[in-house]
């Protein structure tokens, strides 16, 4: 316990940091695409469609 309260805010990643991850992980700015997109439907138990 440092005898304070902590920050709000996280503090920013540094550009260094966040260039590494945007290059590991290029999808992460998408907001558009959710687990949602990846769900696929059961299918039916005889194996037909």
């Amino acid at each position: 316990m440092a005898g304070h309260r902590p920050p709000r805010r996280p503090k920013k990643r540094s550009r260094h940091v966040q260039k590494q991850l945007d290059s590991l992980f290029p999808g992460l700015w998408l907001t558009e695409v959710t687990a949602d997109f990846y769900k696929v439907p059961e299918s039916v138990e005889n194996g037909k469609r």
